[in-house]
């Protein structure tokens, strides 16, 4: 599906601009051409498209007037909930203004997303609006005739679509062309006067947040196992990137990482089984307990105090910095270099004195030995049962050995979670990720490190990229796949940038660990060439930082 037009019309029309809705449809280029309208009233979209050549059907639980003059064969009576067709007889669903009316939506939806091959296109009305009509006296027809039980706003109407497995290609905020006319009608006024003035209504310009209706493009993605060429993250078609064997109890396995066509999201062909994963977690750098920490009283160490003191929530620490250093961590606050320096270098995560969080891959636990200090109640999981036992025995923390989903806490008992260089490792992300939704109380948040497939290094390195390491590392994102994967599971994402902090390191380690003078040199060369390309492409830097939350109780509940 073609959705450049969409694009460029509302770019063109700008925010004040009023979206042409026939464009859009036009513009959409469906993949393939049976078309089924869903709540079709009185056929008009029926005859539009089958004016463009397409074969469409109109569904309706009573039939229209204007039905008499058209091929009957076109149009059915029947429930939206229980639909009289094949799976996947059609290659587009339209349902404008429908769902809202039906009590059973998720029953709706899933019947809709039976029969449709690839599109879901829809229109429901914003909720967000209702105050604004009500105060100002403007009662469209939306609350007039009462027939809504549900109410949507934009987040949560594109919330529920991504938990139905639906991928958002397209959102707008629209204009239909009937509110006007329909709030002159209940005037009272004749009919000239309302042709009149409801042209003279839409040429108004109108913000887009007091747009009344939130217009939504999405592909259905597979439920089954899907191909080894198609990306988990959207589904698109890969191509292979590096083909490579590695050796395993005495033989060599073949491996493959494809890259996907559109989000560049890199994943490993085949995934490792359990068995596989032990053997090549054996030597990994887990199983020790060296730590690089920072000088008690170093410079660093007090700056970083003071930021996380004066501007990211940890005031209960003590002793409390002095005011010279308060002033620095309000400064560093301020200044946004500074502040996604500081944030890094904190792994993102804000106070919250005796809150829960949870690590995911936590390795042998320093990170949460560090985190305890700071206040936090600390919990992890690791599967790797070195790395575990090593936490518990020697440092005496709370880790359970396995993976997340195996681990059953219980609902909404943490208010952070971290994946520090963890997220990669995992074969379903997209499993873990929801069940991360599961265990977070409503706004608690989610902090994610991992590599980023589109950095400089990768480009200079290709295969010998220290962030590839392969086989350990199933998924390599992109900050796109990464965004999509994220907002998939649920999340609210409050922020999300690729950083530069293991450039020098990276550029060592991918040329063999060499230490030499020189490679050093050569390696913070490397460090200032990718600091100034990101000043021009910020997707560029060896490592994504997202930050994301889970809402809190939304307006639409199922």
């Amino acid at each position: 599906m073609n959705l450049s037009l969409l694009e460029k019309e509302r770019e063109r029309l700008g925010t004040w601009g009023k979206f042409n809705f026939s464009r859009a449809l036009i513009a959409l280029r469906f993949s393939g051409r049976k078309i089924l309208d869903v709540g079709c009233s009185s056929g008009a979209y029926v005859h539009f498209f089958a004016s463009k050549g397409y074969s469409v059907f109109g569904l309706d639980l009573k039939p229209a007037r204007e039905w008499l003059s058209l091929s009957p064969s076109r149009f059915l009576v029947a429930d939206v909930r229980h639909l009289p067709f094949r799976d996947g007889e059609f290659d587009t669903v339209l349902a404008f203004e429908v769902l809202e009316h039906i009590p059973e939506i998720d029953q709706a939806l899933d019947e809709i997303l039976r029969v449709t091959r690839h599109n879901l296109i829809l229109s429901v009305p914003d909720s967000e609006l209702q105050p604004f009509h009500r105060e100002s006296g403007l009662v469209y027809f939306t609350w007039v005739d009462r027939s809504h039980v549900h109410f949507f706003t934009a987040e949560s109407l594109l919330t529920w679509l991504r938990k139905k497995g639906l991928l958002i290609k397209f959102f707008t905020r629209i204009n239909p062309v009937y509110p006007e006319r329909i709030f002159l009608e209940t005037m009272g006024l004749p009919a000239p006067v309302v042709r009149f003035l409801q042209k003279f209504f839409r040429v108004l310009p109108r913000p887009q947040k007091f747009r009344m209706t939130l217009f939504v493009v999405a592909e259905k993605r597979r439920k089954f196992s899907q191909p080894e060429t198609e990306c988990p993250i959207c589904s698109h078609q890969g191509e292979v990137l590096y083909t490579f064997a590695y050796p395993l109890e005495n033989r060599e396995k073949n491996f493959a990482y494809y890259r996907c066509s559109s989000c560049q999201h890199l994943w490993l062909t085949p995934q490792l089984s359990r068995e596989e994963s032990e053997a090549v977690y054996a030597d990994y750098h887990t199983h020790n307990l060296q730590e690089k920490s920072l000088p008690l009283g170093s410079f660093r160490e007090k700056w970083l105090q003071s930021f996380l003191f004066q501007s990211f929530g940890y005031r209960h620490l003590r002793p409390r910095p002095s005011f010279l250093w308060r002033l620095a961590g309000l400064l560093t606050s301020i200044l946004p270099p500074l502040r996604k320096r500081a944030i890094i270098a904190l792994n993102g995560i804000k106070g919250n004195e005796n809150g829960r969080l949870l690590d995911v891959g936590c390795g042998q636990g320093l990170f949460l030995k560090k985190m305890a200090t700071l206040g936090w109640l600390v919990t992890g999981v690791e599967p790797d049962r070195k790395a575990a036992q090593i936490g518990r025995e020697i440092l005496g923390l709370n880790i359970f050995e396995g993976t997340l989903e195996e681990a059953q806490f219980p609902d909404e008992s943490f208010e952070a979670v971290s994946f520090r260089h963890s997220l990669e490792h995992i074969p379903s992300p997209l499993q873990t990720l929801k069940e991360c939704f599961r265990l977070l109380k409503p706004q608690g948040k989610i902090y994610i490190f991992t590599p980023n497939s589109q950095s400089l290094g990768h480009r200079f390195f290709k295969f010998n990229w220290r962030g590839l390491e392969p086989p350990r590392h199933a998924h390599i994102f992109s900050l796109a796949s990464l965004r999509h994967l994220v907002e998939q599971a649920g999340f609210k994402i409050d922020s999300a940038w690729t950083s530069s902090r293991y450039a020098s390191y990276y550029w060592q380690a991918s040329r063999g660990g060499k230490k030499t003078f020189l490679e050093r040199i050569a390696s913070f060369c490397f460090l200032f060439i990718e600091k100034l390309y990101l000043l021009f492409n910020n997707n560029s830097g060896e490592e994504i930082f997202l930050e994301a939350s889970r809402p809190d109780k939304i307006i639409h509940e199922i």
